[in-house]
């Protein structure tokens, strides 16, 4: 995969994000035939070396963290036909969520509504939040979060189809 103008500049084969390595010469890792015109501009990665896991699994489906910076993560999220994230508060970070392809159906405190692709949704910090799919095709959705703390440990659960409350 090829790291384009507009893309994230990571692939499966590049798992270290180095804390003062330019985006172009990820880019160009990326996609040694890729034009000059076609790689991202020159910018520095702010964030201090960290291992990237490759694929996370949950009941609902999975994610990726593709960017981890001090202040913000930015991951992919893949959800299963009929999976259903816990409804669930962040004490620490706020989210935004924008649909790759497929269909989310978003709670929001009390709103609930329809997502397609190319449509976002934010989230406060400590806003009650879910997230579902219920079509018949996998939901991906890039999640950009925000705050001073990332860990799956901040996560209060309120109803999980899944047990774990």
């Amino acid at each position: 995969r090829c790291a384009l103008a507009g893309d994230v500049p990571f692939n499966d084969a590049e798992r270290k994000l180095n804390g003062e390595t330019p985006m172009t010469e990820i880019a160009k890792a990326a996609c040694p035939t890729a034009t000059p015109q076609q790689l991202l501009l020159p910018h520095t990665i702010a964030a201090p070396p960290v291992e990237m896991p490759s694929r996370v699994t949950r009941p609902w489906g999975h994610y990726e963290s593709l960017v981890f910076g001090p202040n913000h993560q930015v991951k992919r999220i893949t959800v299963t036909c009929g999976g259903r994230l816990s409804l669930q508060s962040h004490q620490y970070r706020a989210e935004h969520w924008v649909v790759v392809s497929g269909r989310a159906t978003v709670t929001v405190g009390q709103d609930r509504h329809q997502l397609m692709e190319n449509e976002s949704v934010y989230i406060p910090r400590g806003e009650v939040h879910r997230l579902e799919n219920e079509d018949q095709s996998p939901l991906v959705l890039i999640e950009v979060q925000y705050g001073t703390y990332f860990g799956e440990d901040d996560i209060a659960r309120y109803d999980d189809i899944y047990g774990r409350i």
